[in-house]
């Protein structure tokens, strides 16, 4: 992918004559298209490996059901519209969940976004696990960074469980104060 300073320094693309880019916009002309696989090394077999599939490096779940369901709408180009880039790749349908996962803005300019779930598949100690990446995201242009992040989440979030407790401990105060209050004006009601 190249920077350009304006659409007009890009390759010229017969393709996107007169067409209306859909889906559009910033968001959607800069999509991660990086691809993953990964297979796990068993211990004591460093020949071997064990390829994650889609059984169990699941892509469905990964974006936020409200998004899908609300957000995004799948439908083919019109006849005035393409789903080529400016850069030239092609466009994901509206409904792919890498897609809606990327689509999510980030607040910070420092984000990570899920890309795959490992399930039903523990890893075990000293085990490897492998991943090959094909690189289509550049990011040297801006001087951008990449790496993956490779954590375990729980019913109260992802890999920092301070966020879930902070909530379950604020709540707590919150109905222990209702309470007191609710007894203050009781027991010391001036209209008795």
């Amino acid at each position: 992918m190249a920077l350009y300073k304006n659409l007009e320094e890009r390759v010229p693309n017969p393709a996107l004559d007169e067409k209306i880019i859909f889906p559009c916009g910033l968001s959607a002309n800069s999509f991660f298209r990086d691809n993953f696989t990964a297979c796990v090394v068993p211990t004591g077999n460093p020949a071997a490996c064990d390829p994650l599939t889609d059984q169990n490096w699941k892509k469905e779940g990964i974006a936020w059901p409200s998004d899908l369901r609300s957000k995004f709408a799948s439908r083919a180009p019109l006849d005035e519209e393409t789903n080529i880039s400016p850069f030239g790749f092609v466009l994901p349908d509206p409904l792919d969940e890498d897609f809606v996962v990327w689509m999510r803005t980030a607040t910070l300019s420092t984000f990570t976004k899920l890309y795959r779930q490992i399930i039903d598949r523990n890893l075990e100690q000293n085990e490897i696990l492998r991943v090959t990446i094909s690189n289509n995201f550049d990011v040297t242009a801006f001087g951008g960074k990449k790496g993956i992040v490779i954590s375990e989440s729980s019913v109260l979030g992802g890999k920092d469980n301070f966020l879930g407790i902070a909530f379950i401990v604020i709540g707590l105060m919150g109905c222990i104060n209702s309470v007191l209050i609710h007894w203050k004006g009781t027991a010391f009601s001036r209209f008795d």
